[in-house]
């Protein structure tokens, strides 16, 4: 009988170590955002502390304890770092300082024999603030918040109560519970943020991949139209020798366009595989400006055939691409027949605009939308 228990401890043991392992990998392997890779390696730092400090648990201080302490300080510090501000470097002065006042406090402690639950309060005071600054900023980046985020935010929070309990310890025998919470919270943590890097993972895959469909469609009609005005320009140029020199430069500006559109594919194509592109500023009336006069000179338009309603001082939150997009639906107006294009902004709410895009083409004829909506068509 004590063989079989001996044995179920062990395979409890080999269980206990794959899971651990399995976090920690994946944790490492899926924090693809600067501040889930503070979380990641923070939590890592912060368990194995943690761990090492309940293997050599003990009735009071020993000096050993600055292996655990440290850890558990450094691995919270980096979760903080993450919480606070993604783009910022770890702070040296920081951990200076914090490890040295747990070196001072462990070594004041073993000479006076201080109890150790006085020691580990004072760090447990400062990860439960970390615990609860890591959950308010979860539960607000991302409102409504999805299972994923209920998760961690609740681990966050188990992991905070954990510490807050721990100073009782000196007057009520709740040692053993206090010390199941803790670790139910730090693993429940664990695994959360492991749920969540995942979630995030897949949502920018889907993103990437919406991105490059869009990508794909104005990459195929931008170039197949580059190609054509370089053509109609220099077709025109040998027919026309009166205006020759005009038909050139319209080529040549094209091939320089088209130059900087490449470019700006690469550039964006690239940008895909960054965490959480952020968009940029741009001059909602200049953009406009700038596709219209790229589309009036390649269908030599009259100045009142692309009319723009747009306030001069309109700014928009937008991507590169905002350009070539708009340069398509022009295209394609004129393309099939229209005289005149109308560009309105209208305001939807304080951070909404809205691009309305009127022309006067024919559209599709009649027989190919009847082909098109027919169930039996193809």
């Amino acid at each position: 009988m004590q063989q079989l228990e001996y044995l179920v401890d062990l395979i409890f043991m080999f269980a206990l170590i794959v899971l651990y392992g399995t976090v920690v990998w994946g944790l490492l392997r899926y924090s693809k955002q600067p501040k889930h890779r503070y979380w990641a390696v923070g939590w890592v730092i912060y368990s194995i502390g943690a761990l090492f400090g309940a293997l050599i648990s003990t009735s009071g201080l020993v000096a050993s304890d600055i292996v655990s302490l440290s850890l558990m300080f450094s691995g919270s510090t980096l979760i903080l770092d993450g919480t606070q501000s993604a783009e910022r470097q770890p702070r040296p002065l920081i951990y200076l300082v914090g490890l040295s006042l747990i070196v001072v406090g462990l070594t004041v402690g073993l000479l006076l024999e201080i109890f150790f639950v006085y020691i580990f309060s004072l760090l447990g005071l400062y990860v439960a603030y970390v615990c609860i600054a890591s959950a308010r900023e979860v539960s607000g980046s991302s409102p409504p918040m999805e299972q994923s985020e209920w998760w961690l935010v609740g681990g966050f929070l188990l992991w905070a109560s954990s510490w807050f309990a721990f100073p009782f310890i000196l007057v009520l025998p709740i040692y053993f519970n206090v010390m199941l919470l803790q670790a139910i919270g730090v693993l429940v943590t664990g695994s959360a943020m492991l749920t969540f890097f995942l979630k995030s993972v897949t949502e920018d895959l889907q993103s990437q991949y919406q991105v490059s469909q869009i990508m794909s469609g104005v990459i195929q009609h931008d170039i197949r139209n580059y190609l054509q005005t370089i053509r109609n320009s220099l077709e025109l140029a040998e027919s026309d020798s009166g205006k020759r020199q005009y038909w050139l430069d319209v080529s040549e500006e094209t091939v320089t366009r088209a130059g900087a559109f490449v470019e700006e594919m690469r550039e964006i194509a690239a940008s895909m595989s960054r965490p959480r592109r952020k968009p940029t500023e741009l001059s909602l009336s200049s953009t406009i400006e700038t596709v219209r006069e790229r589309v009036a000179t390649e269908y030599s338009l009259g100045d009142d055939q692309i009319c723009v309603e747009v306030e001069p001082e309109l700014n928009v939150l937008s991507c590169g691409m905002a350009i070539e997009l708009l340069w398509n639906i022009m295209d394609n107006a004129f393309k099939h027949g229209s005289s005149e294009v109308l560009v309105r902004a209208t305001q939807v709410n304080g951070t909404t605009i809205a691009l309305e895009i009127e022309d006067d083409g024919s559209g599709l004829p009649q027989h190919v939308k009847d082909f098109m909506n027919a169930p039996d068509s193809l």
